[in-house]
């Protein structure tokens, strides 16, 4: 059992708020007060106008900007550049001079230039900043990571061999022997995210009332994109 630090849910999280992107404006409040031994950063109250966090003796402007998939390339550089005009119409009321942006991913360069062609002066904290923060500071941001689990290919193999016909099994070990990759599991019940080895070709099931249409009642496991995409949420309902 171990704490990664992946700045996406449902590994990151702030218990006091249900909203992802809210909970990524507290936590980025969190680290920048640490990281600039203070308590004067303060997360601002709707409506924002482009400025999420606010540094008053620094006159430092932040926003906050979360990628729930953790890509680069759902980073939404249209919807930050509203923020950063939308900061500039404030710019003389709140006297910021310093604009930062605070984004959970590596943001390509084109994303960069873009902007910079709107603000040419602004600071970006990227991806790496944030997990230097967090190493930096383990006993603070312990509470803001989800446990993950992982499970041992081996223990997999050995619930095949339980579970199934011996001539079934061994055709089921060898697909996760040979083409096997691992998906994350979140458990409402034990708020708990598990690593999991699985084969392309396994099916996923979940317990689901019979007359439910839910589609996770029974599909191939790449149904789900679990291939496609770095995380995948399977909440049990038990």
């Amino acid at each position: 059992m171990s704490t990664h630090y992946r700045l996406v849910p449902p590994f990151l999280y702030v218990p006091e708020e249900q909203d992802f992107s809210k909970a990524w404006e507290f936590f980025c409040c969190k680290l920048l007060n640490l990281s600039n031994t203070t308590t004067e950063i303060y997360v601002r109250n709707p409506p924002e106008q482009g400025v999420d966090l606010y540094y008053p003796s620094q006159r430092i402007a932040y926003q906050c900007k979360s990628v729930e998939s953790g890509k680069s390339g759902d980073f939404n550089v249209t919807k930050a550049v509203e923020s950063i005009e939308a900061a500039k119409r404030i710019q003389a009321e709140l006297g910021w001079k310093k604009y930062v942006l605070c984004v959970n991913v590596a943001i390509s360069g084109a994303a960069e230039a873009t902007l910079k062609k709107a603000l040419p002066d602004i600071e970006i904290l990227p991806y790496s900043h944030w997990i230097g923060l967090c190493e930096a500071n383990p006993i603070e941001v312990e509470r803001n990571f989800r446990r993950l689990v992982e499970v041992p290919r081996a223990k997999v193999l050995d619930a095949i061999n339980n579970r199934f016909l011996d001539h079934y099994s061994d055709q089921l070990k060898e697909k996760v022997v040979d083409t096997s990759f691992d998906v994350f599991l979140y458990s409402n019940r034990h708020d708990t995210a598990y690593r999991v080895p699985v084969s392309e070709d396994f099916s996923c099931r979940v317990h689901v009332p019979a007359h439910s249409d839910h589609p996770f009642r029974f599909n191939p496991i790449t149904d789900f994109g679990l291939i496609r995409s770095p995380i995948s949420e399977l909440s049990d309902q038990k």
